[in-house]
């Protein structure tokens, strides 16, 4: 009855789409903030996965995609990237502060190696997930 040309727009429902979902996650940032902010930290975390929740539910029960291919082209380029600056972080990081720390010039705190670890999870979980996806193809 009082729909318009643009509903069926596409493009229009694309950046629509980005909108809402994108306006979800920084409503369940804001109210986690908030509810710490205000000693509510029960509340504030079931507000944040109260729009998490929102988020999957209405990226997965619209039917016009997101992203289109030049979007996933460029998140892919990031991912890249990310994956390049980690790698160097974690290749030239942890053995040069284990030799610094073997000499005795520097001691690396404890949040560094978590770190170190954290990173090297992040290499194990994307080496498994490249293994998981060549199999499907």
């Amino acid at each position: 009855m009082f729909e318009r040309e643009l509903d069926h727009d596409p493009l229009v429902a694309r950046k629509r789409n980005r909108r809402v979902i994108w306006g979800l996650v920084a409503l369940g940032c804001v109210a986690y903030l908030a509810g710490l902010a205000l000693d509510y930290p029960l509340v504030s975390v079931g507000l944040y996965w109260l729009c998490y929740l929102g988020f999957i539910a209405y990226g997965s029960l619209t039917d016009a995609d997101s992203y289109d291919e030049r979007d996933h082209e460029i998140m892919a380029k990031g991912a890249g990237t990310t994956l390049t600056v980690a790698a160097f972080a974690l290749i030239a990081g942890a053995p040069g502060m284990a030799a610094l720390q073997a000499a005795d010039v520097a001691a690396a705190p404890e949040a560094f190696w978590g770190a170190m670890s954290a990173l090297a999870g992040v290499f194990g979980v994307y080496i498994i997930a490249v293994q998981y996806h060549q199999r499907l193809i």
